[in-house]
């Protein structure tokens, strides 16, 4: 990924280079003390008083009179820097040694200012807590506001949803839409910093007083409160959400496990006077804790850490229930409100859970070659003769109780003697598998004792899942799948009988409710409408993209698909058109893996694009084709293939230039070359649709 991001730049003139990480631990000594700490990835920035440096002591900004804040856009393209006492804000290129592109000019001096989560904003606030929000294509104003107070430090959070600024002694979220106040937090001590989690689910704020509360950004009520944290100096979220990195001294940081107390693990170092941490990845995933001392900025590897377990499962149980929950093509009504139910539901999920945390344990002990289970992690400490209960402790589990006779508890004096069959896992609390159910085997008696806890309340990080939606919305979209499922096959068979498209073509369409958050907190429910389309191999060039063609005209199954798409929104789906209702529509411009050996000629179809925002393999990063340029890679061909798709939906379904549309584009390269892996998708998701 950085690869991509760096090519779209000149390279003699580049500020920085992209640094490769090799999974160990590094230290990149400087002839300064680093402050100011700013980072894409894996390539941090930072500054020394006057000047803004790369990692390899390139400088990249010089200030006189000295700097006051460093930001970077989380899309890699830009950068913030400010003299202090100025009333305006600098906005230069990342890759390009003192390019400026832009300022943002505010009416008194700069206090602090941060980008939004796509890059596309600046947001700033001076030292009379006025508030403005600044397009980062033109720096033209685009809303003002005033602030309860000033501000000494802003975040911003990764849905774009809202931001958190402090005065230094209590925090106020703040919408990014239109700035209105969504809650003040105080505390009652001095804030020393604020940290998102990466979900947008969590807020971090630091206290002065060595504490940390996180607050549950649905509700803004605390959820989590840490204390004994030293100087608390700064925060940082780890990228699962997990983990809290907190500077406590002059040279320790303690990374705080938010779901278990009891973990808490120190990274000390040998150098001092570290102030600023944060959370950088490189590109195999690895994942490091970056920090600054007096002559260094030092990469310390944290891949050990424990994945957030609770978090995984919820995510792949989801898919599972929004498959399970899908009506079957012959399924009745009748046969579909019978199989799914509120008391299926809870029974089917139960199994997911179930399913999905036996196989993740499973799989961890593969990894890991250790055994939960195995006679060598067990002992039996104690027995309730009133009860008749045994205990079974494990080392990393927590105990399970089964029923055995008084006089039948001499058989269990050994932990060889026993074996654990058909174990089922779940996950507890503190994000630790646990044993849900098992059949405990004497080897000796050669009975068999039950431990079953399945009717357990629930897998307690799902006690309170907001993710169910009421069914007579689930009913809804099944129904109106159906309809667009005819729809497709008209259309489809119109494009046959014309020749078209055959057999081979495969046009897809769906439809899902899914449970969201809005900005104040309560409970909405969105609508997906998803299409896309595969050609079987060796009718690609005639029915789809042949190799180095983007535009969708040139595509009997993209031309096809567009179709599906005008008539399903001015249909069926008028009723989600709403003027002023949001709508996020994801296009996904794909292409394979043939090398592009010379440059194909752009017409300029559909525009110039001068490092366009795109996401490519789960990063965001910025692309540029322009009929100058030309193309010369399979990333522009997706991307241009995504703009076609994107260009007719504009032009054929003109309600969406009356809602509040968001287009996101993101493109993929397939791993094998072929027609097979050029191909569209699109998602049309409805903001609190119902």
């Amino acid at each position: 990924m950085l690869l991509l991001a760096t090519c779209m730049c000149p390279v003699i003139s580049l500020a920085q280079e992209p640094i490769l990480l090799n999974g160990q631990d590094d230290a990149y000594r400087q002839a300064f003390t680093p402050q100011l700490l700013a980072n894409y990835q894996n390539n941090t920035i930072f500054a020394d008083g006057k000047n803004v440096w790369n990692l390899r002591g390139g400088k990249m900004l010089s200030v006189k009179g000295g700097i006051g804040g460093l930001a970077v856009s989380p899309v890699g393209d830009l950068y913030a820097a400010h003299r202090q006492g100025d009333k305006t804000v600098g906005v230069y290129n990342l890759w390009k040694k003192s390019k400026r592109v832009g300022q943002a000019k505010m009416t008194a001096p700069v206090a602090c200012y941060c980008f939004s989560s796509d890059g596309s904003r600046l947001f700033v606030v001076d030292d009379q807590g006025k508030a403005g929000t600044f397009r980062c294509t033109d720096f033209t104003l685009m809303n003002a506001l005033q602030l309860p107070s000033a501000a000494t430090s802003i975040v911003a959070a990764a849905d774009g949803q809202s931001l958190a600024v402090t005065d230094g002694s209590a925090v106020t979220v703040v919408s990014a839409a239109d700035g209105s106040v969504l809650t003040t937090l105080r505390n009652g001590n001095a804030v020393k910093a604020m940290a998102f989690a990466a979900d947008s689910k969590d807020l971090a704020v630091l206290s002065a007083d060595g504490s940390l509360t996180v607050y549950d950004t649905r509700t803004w009520l605390a959820k989590k409160q840490v204390s004994a944290l030293g100087d608390a100096r700064d925060c940082a979220f780890h990228p699962s959400g997990k983990y809290v990195a907190v500077v406590t001294g002059d040279s320790r940081i303690s990374i705080v496990n938010l779901i278990d107390d009891s973990d808490r693990k120190y990274v000390d170092s040998d150098e001092s006077g570290i102030s600023e941490i944060l959370f950088a990845k490189d590109d195999r995933g690895g994942i490091y804790l970056v920090y600054n001392t007096a002559a260094a900025v030092h990469y310390k590897q944290v891949n050990e850490l424990p994945p957030y377990y609770s978090k995984l499962l919820e995510e792949e149980v989801t898919k599972l229930m929004d498959e399970w929950e899908l009506r079957m093509p012959e399924e009745t009504m009748e046969a579909y409100q019978i199989r799914v139910n509120d008391e299926t539901r809870a029974a089917q999920l139960r199994l997911f859970e179930e399913e999905v945390a036996t196989r993740m344990a499973e799989d961890l002990m593969r990894t890991d070659d250790m055994q939960f289970t195995s006679a060598d992690n067990m002992q039996f400490s104690s027995y309730n003769p009133e009860t008749g209960m045994m205990t079974l402790d494990f080392e990393q589990l927590p105990p399970i109780y089964i029923n055995v006779p008084k006089e039948e508890v001499g058989y269990f004096a050994n932990s060889n003697d026993v074996e654990l069959r058909n174990p089922i896992y779940g996950i507890g609390e503190n994000d630790q598998f646990e044993l849900v159910y098992a059949d405990v085997y004497n080897k000796k008696t050669g009975k068999t004792y039950v431990f079953n806890n399945r009717d357990r309340q629930s897998l307690d990080y799902m006690a309170n899942d907001n993710r169910f939606v009421p069914l007579e919305y689930v009913a809804q979209g099944n129904e109106e799948q159906m309809k667009l499922d005819e729809l497709k096959n008209k259309v489809v068979t119109d494009a046959k009988q014309q020749n078209s498209i055959s057999d081979h073509t495969k046009i897809n369409v769906s439809t899902k409710t899914i449970s969201d958050t809005g900005a104040n907190g309560e409970k909405v429910v969105d609508y997906q409408v998803s299409f896309d389309y595969q050609v079987e191999q060796g009718f690609t060039e005639k029915e789809d993209f042949a190799p180095g063609r983007y535009v969708a005209a040139q595509s009997a199954a993209a031309r096809t698909m567009l179709s599906i798409i005008g008539k399903a929104l001015q249909t069926d789906f008028a009723q989600y058109m709403k003027e002023g209702k949001a709508v996020v529509v994801k296009i996904t411009g794909s292409a394979d893996a043939s090398p592009v050996r010379r440059v194909i000629p752009y017409k300029g179809e559909y525009g110039d694009f001068e490092e366009a925002p795109v996401r490519y393999n789960d990063v965001d990063t910025l692309i540029t084709v322009t009929r100058k340029s030309g193309i010369s890679s399979n990333e522009q061909l997706a991307f241009l293939r995504a703009m076609g798709m994107k260009d007719g939906i504009v032009k054929n379904v003109e309600q969406l230039t009356k809602m509040d549309a968001r287009y996101d584009t993101f493109i993929e390269q397939g791993e094998g070359v072929g027609g097979e892996f050029r191909r569209i998708r699109v998602d049309f998701l409805f903001k609190n649709a119902f």
